[in-house]
């Protein structure tokens, strides 16, 4: 395998026509955390979409272990996890439909006993079978951080990740963060507030807005 996971050449950012970013050239390892930092407008999500395949670049290139995007195919999205800024959680929908529809997404079927240690660490065991409409904005954030857990991927993709998370939510995020690194995997993610330190010390990706 490719210590490489994901890397990019003279990658150039656009939204809705519009250049955002000076080009990029990167290689993520496996094993590393990057912090993705830069003024608002600069193509942090956008980057984000981008990996992802949700919004094309400009200019440039994008490899998954040492080979072009277009090469993988469709098999390419089952190596990463992509959490936005919206949870992605259908409102009446209990936790556990909501689980299940996300299990059927992703091939598999989940059962009780699985998403039982999971569901607890996060502190939503006793909110397992309420319609999620009904949770806070920072429940609602934990249910969505549930995928990461039940269906190991090799790269996750956090968009403001901590947001609406107290403390106790934070730092297990932070814990989830060091065990995907640990084991091999790669996280990258945005921020614009303050997060517990990760034990694998997180790089820093400066995005720079190209010059209009």
């Amino acid at each position: 395998m490719n210590s490489v996971l994901v890397s990019a050449k003279q990658l150039v950012l656009a939204r809705q026509g519009r250049l955002l970013s000076a080009p990029l050239c990167f290689s993520l390892q496996a094993g590393q955390a990057w912090h993705l930092v830069g003024a608002n407008g600069s193509g942090k999500t956008t980057l984000l979409q981008t990996l992802v395949g949700l919004t094309m670049p400009a200019a440039g290139q994008l490899f998954w272990q040492g080979k072009p995007y277009a090469q993988w195919g469709d098999s390419l999205r089952a190596q990463w996890h992509y959490c936005g800024h919206t949870d992605a959680l259908k409102s009446e929908w209990t936790l556990w439909e909501n689980l299940l529809w996300q299990g059927r997404l992703m091939g598999r079927k989940l059962n009780l006993d699985e998403v039982t240690p999971v569901v607890q660490q996060m502190r939503l065991l006793p909110l397992l079978h309420l319609p999620v409409g009904q949770f806070s904005k920072g429940q609602q954030r934990r249910a969505a951080l549930l995928g990461l857990q039940l269906h190991p991927r090799p790269l996750w993709l956090l968009d403001e990740p901590f947001s609406a998370l107290d403390n106790q939510g934070a730092q297990l995020l932070v814990q989830w963060m060091d065990q995907q690194c640990d084991r091999g995997g790669a996280v990258i993610f945005t921020t614009h507030q303050s997060y517990p330190s990760l034990r694998c010390e997180p790089h820093t990706l400066q995005l720079t807005a190209s010059v209009r």
